[in-house]
């Protein structure tokens, strides 16, 4: 449960209770919410999607950490929303990413074991998913209408023999690298699929969520062993606005 607004800011979920991280790097609890946040996501207007798998809702929240409005019915854990503000999720207990759109819920690609985390390219026609028990990144292309094809095992992860990957977090740069939590560290992957290093993880312990933040978008946050830590990068995270597309 990590995400960067693309304005500096990182929303870190906590149990019952949502963090912020603003652009000079102070925590402050933002939200207090009924159950437990699992997903997080900006919208293209700033606001903040909460989704809380045991409560069956999303929360949305405003630029103040007030609830703004609630969806009730599906326990989905991760989700990304498009420019177009449709919401792409997977659910607690399924193995298809899901696309919610209107208050309507239809599968939007299917046949992933373990669908986890999700992320969209800034050009917004590629959608990147995670599965926590394989070795691979889906690569699914967006069409215009929303709908998902093209299916590929994009990004190959390193993982150890008969060992799964983990994935829990995504992240994306300015330039289209995929930054994925792991077992083995932050992978890192070039546009073109192929890994380009790993960040070894600060302690010995489970990697979570990753996020770009920071007044230049310079700093990577990972959460790890109940911690979030951060590092200066020469990468800088994608600025709010420059998604396109779908």
């Amino acid at each position: 449960g990590m995400t960067g607004d693309g304005r500096g800011s990182v929303y870190v979920a906590d149990g019952k209770q949502i963090w912020r991280i603003d652009k000079d790097g102070k925590a402050s609890v933002f939200a207090k919410t009924d159950g437990t946040v699992h997903g997080l996501a900006v919208g293209p207007d700033g606001r903040l999607f909460a989704a809380e798998p045991d409560q069956k809702c999303v929360v949305l929240l405003d630029v103040d950490g007030k609830e703004v409005s609630k969806s009730e019915g599906d326990a989905i854990r991760d989700l990304v929303v498009s420019k177009q503000g449709t919401i792409y999720g997977t659910l607690a207990d399924g193995n298809s990413v899901y696309r919610f759109r209107e208050g309507k819920k239809r599968p939007a690609a299917e046949g992933i074991a373990s669908p986890g985390a999700l992320a969209m390219w800034s050009d917004g026609g590629t959608l990147v998913v995670s599965d926590a028990s394989d070795k691979y990144l889906y690569a699914f292309r967006v069409q215009k209408d929303g709908e998902l094809d093209a299916k590929d095992r994009y990004y190959p992860l390193w993982t150890r023999p008969k060992q799964p990957s983990d994935c829990a977090g995504l992240a994306l740069d300015a330039v289209g690298r995929v930054y994925a939590t792991s077992r083995e560290g932050v992978q890192v992957f070039d546009p073109t699929g192929r890994l380009s290093g790993i960040l070894i993880a600060p302690e010995r312990a489970a990697l979570g969520g990753v996020a770009f933040g920071g007044a230049e978008l310079d700093r990577l946050y990972v959460a790890c062993g109940g911690k979030v830590y951060v590092r200066k990068m020469l990468a800088k995270g994608v600025k709010a606005g420059e998604q396109k597309g779908a």
